[in-house]
């Protein structure tokens, strides 16, 4: 087996890959849950699974909008926005790491992010090989039940997943070999976003911004009302 060990240029970046992997198929908001390796400290009420909000951001994600033929004044522009097809974004493992890490300035921005795409505001995925570096660094840490776990939460939330092709490798390691500052998992990653439409790629990592033609966002604290708003300049 092919072992290596990645070391990102930022402290926002987690530090590690691996290959494990999980056919864990879990509920809605199982992401907020308190496992039992739980960080010290953690006391947020966004780390709790909380039924009612699952179940209003899964209403909210299958009902296509609001008004019906009654509606007055409403249906026209609701069959624009219909038409319209949603903003997609694209997370980085930065942002699944840190809604789920220990106290940090971005952990409640990224955890303001998922919960946007609960309640069906926000059109977010990101990658199998993005969960699989979450559930690495997650599992050493926090052992590999709890890492499992949440991985398979995050995978069923953003699902689906985007596939990484072959044509998306080339670009990726194109872009790997001009930039001197983005990894060859990541330059893969922004180059599998682009690939597949994605308007905004939300990282902490500063060395996405050099990516053209796709929109980087830092998990601030802003982030979620400026991606919602759908100005996705960082």
């Amino acid at each position: 087996m092919l072992q290596y060990k990645h070391v990102r240029a930022t402290p926002a970046d987690p530090a590690g890959r691996g290959s494990p992997s999980s056919r864990h198929c879990v509920g809605r908001g199982t992401w907020r849950l308190r496992g039992r390796g739980r960080p010290r400290g953690h006391r947020s009420r966004a780390s709790e699974l909380g039924s009612r909000s699952t179940s209003r951001g899964s209403r909210a994600a299958r009902r296509p909008g609001h008004g019906g033929p009654g509606a007055s004044g409403g249906s026209a522009r609701g069959a624009r926005a219909a038409a319209r097809p949603p903003r997609m974004i694209v997370l980085d493992t930065t942002v699944l790491v840190y809604a789920r890490g220990t106290e940090h300035p971005l952990r409640d921005p990224c955890r303001a992010v998922f919960d946007g795409v609960e309640r069906g505001q926000l059109r977010a995925t990101t990658t199998p090989e993005v969960v699989q570096e979450f559930v690495h660094v997650r599992a050493r840490r926090r052992g590999r039940a709890d890492a499992v776990l949440l991985g398979g939460a995050f995978a069923t939330l953003l699902a689906p997943l985007l596939e990484v092709t072959a044509d998306d490798l080339r670009r990726g390691l194109i872009l790997y070999e001009r930039s001197e500052r983005l990894g060859a998992f990541d330059a893969v990653l922004g180059a599998t976003a682009i690939g597949h439409g994605a308007t905004a790629l939300v990282s902490a990592d500063p060395a996405f911004a050099e990516l053209k033609g796709i929109d980087h966002v830092v998990p601030d604290g802003h982030a979620a009302a400026r991606l919602r708003a759908g100005e996705l300049k960082a």
